[in-house]
């Protein structure tokens, strides 16, 4: 009780939330159980107390410091990631809060290290990983040719020189002729086309958006957003951001798997779905 106590006094703002906040609810009271009970096994091992002879308030005065590193995670919780926890349901929710809590104090004590702890962090991150690239893959994909066909079919043969901004075209070139010196298969080369990043559509969707690009590549719910076209495209700019970061090892949250899959349904299954649509007609 002491444990409870103190963490519901130290975090009373978000306590006192109740079932609209994320921690007095039944995955922050499991996640809460769960860490007192870790912590109490780890101070047993280190022979920091003994369970039947330690009294309650000696116990506390040794979980305390471990305690503390949770409450310091909750009082800097982001509101994404508070929201992200709320939304883990069943079991997985509540192991979510507990493994999230033992992590919050092993990044202060090393030596705290529950069994188990490690490995479903790494088998987590490389879930999410995975589908991330693959999602990121197959957007990637998708506008690869979409750009390039809205573009031919707007400009007709000169395509590239007329939709894509000049330094834009430039580093494609570059990028290609840098390449193509690499391979000795012909067949393999590849082209200026073949060298943009996401960003680079960006840019030659904001040089032609009101003609080519705005109906297609607005995400819904952002018709009317403030900020024009600039803040309409700040979807693919978090999308490279994700897409640089997960090819260099990054650990990607659910919060950006949830966005990679939002960006996904609207864009590239909506293409399948209207592909399906003709068919049938």
């Amino acid at each position: 009780m002491l444990g409870f106590t103190y963490i519901s006094e130290n975090v009373e703002e978000e306590w006192n939330l109740g079932e609209e906040g994320m921690l007095a609810i039944n995955k922050g009271v499991y996640g809460i159980i769960m860490i007192l009970s870790d912590i109490v096994t780890h101070l047993e091992q280190k022979d920091a107390v003994k369970i039947q002879k330690t009294s309650a308030k000696q116990l506390f005065s040794e979980a305390k410091h471990y305690l503390d590193p949770v409450i310091a995670y909750l009082k800097n919780l982001e509101p994404e990631i508070k929201a992200e926890l709320k939304s883990s349901y069943g079991s997985t929710g509540e192991t979510k809060y507990w493994r999230t809590f033992q992590k919050a104090i092993n990044e202060t004590h090393k030596s705290f290290n529950p069994e188990g702890m490690d490995d479903w962090f790494k088998r987590e991150e490389k879930i999410f990983n995975e589908r991330a690239f693959q999602l990121i893959r197959e957007i990637e994909t998708y506008m690869k040719g979409d750009f390039r066909k809205r573009l031919e079919d707007f400009y007709g043969r000169k395509w590239f020189e007329k939709g894509v901004p000049p330094k834009i075209a430039e580093k494609a070139v570059a990028e290609m002729l840098n390449k193509n010196r690499e391979i000795e298969d012909e067949d393999k080369e590849v082209e200026h086309w073949d060298c943009l990043t996401i960003i680079a559509y960006r840019e030659i969707a904001l040089k032609n958006w009101q003609s080519i690009f705005e109906k297609e590549y607005t995400r819904p719910g952002e018709e009317k957003i403030n900020g024009g076209k600039d803040e309409k495209t700040k979807w693919m700019m978090r999308l490279e951001r994700i897409r640089n970061q997960n090819v260099h090892s990054y650990s990607v949250s659910e919060e950006e798997l949830e966005f990679l899959e939002s960006i996904n349904d609207w864009l590239v299954k909506k293409e399948t779905r209207n592909t399906f649509q003709l068919e049938e007609k």
